[in-house]
């Protein structure tokens, strides 16, 4: 439990490293001040730089993602291991966390965001609702991809150490039971020896009357043989029990 506790510690560490690369919040920060950027931009030529900035950003942030996920993946297959060679626990890893999806998701909208930002159409249109379609069109959708792999990641991460949370409370659980039977036998042990000592002291106080009797049974013959040789057989076997 002290290994798993401290191999917990350095997991938690690679999952907020993780987590922060797509950090909702400070996503939100970040489209803020490129919508007021934009909006104030005096050209067009500066208003697609802010389109290209703010993708690339993001694209930057998910490569950070995808690295920590697979760093994080490979801790958590070295515990997995050390787990079943140092303790003989066969508990199944986890599977890595399917980053792709997401990169896969985020790069057809950076496509889409070059598309956009070299259409005519940006071009010729009014500023203020090109900037309001872009956030609708393309950055909302960002948002969301981004919201769904922090939260993905958030519950991977949550799961990935539970078969073997469950392996070693399992074990646990099996040697507490251990325990608590070598304490009833012991505690028969330690029952049954006290009976036979009592036992034994039984026997011995019946050996020491058993001998007095037969003392006094040879004292009599000596003093008065011939009343002891006729004397009721059925009376001696009493005075003898």
């Amino acid at each position: 439990m002290r290994s798993f506790q401290l191999n917990r510690r350095k997991l938690a560490l690679h999952a907020r490293a993780m987590l922060s690369a797509l950090d909702v919040k400070a996503l939100d920060l970040v489209i803020q001040r490129t919508r007021d950027e934009m909006t104030g931009s005096w050209s067009t030529s500066g208003m697609k730089s802010g389109m290209s900035a703010f993708f690339d950003g993001l694209r930057d942030a998910m490569q950070v993602f995808a690295r920590q996920s697979d760093e994080t993946h490979q801790l958590v297959l070295d515990v997995y291991r050390k787990f079943h060679d140092e303790y003989d626990l066969h508990a199944t890893p986890p599977e890595r966390f399917p980053v792709d999806k997401f990169s896969d998701d985020l790069a057809r909208l950076c496509q889409r965001c070059e598309e956009f930002r070299d259409s005519p159409m940006t071009t010729m249109t009014e500023q203020s609702f090109v900037v309001k379609k872009f956030f609708i069109t393309l950055v909302s959708h960002a948002r969301n991809t981004i919201a769904e792999a922090n939260r993905d990641a958030d519950l991977w991460l949550r799961e990935m150490v539970n078969p073997l949370v469950r392996q070693i409370q399992e074990k646990r659980n099996r040697i507490e039971q251990h325990m608590r039977t070598l304490s009833k036998i012991r505690e028969s042990r330690q029952n049954l020896e006290l009976q036979v000592r009592r036992l034994e002291a039984q026997e011995s106080s019946l050996s020491q009357q058993l001998e007095a009797l037969d003392q006094l049974r040879q004292t009599m013959t000596a003093c008065n043989p011939e009343a002891v040789d006729g004397a009721d057989e059925e009376s001696l076997d009493n005075l003898t029990a």
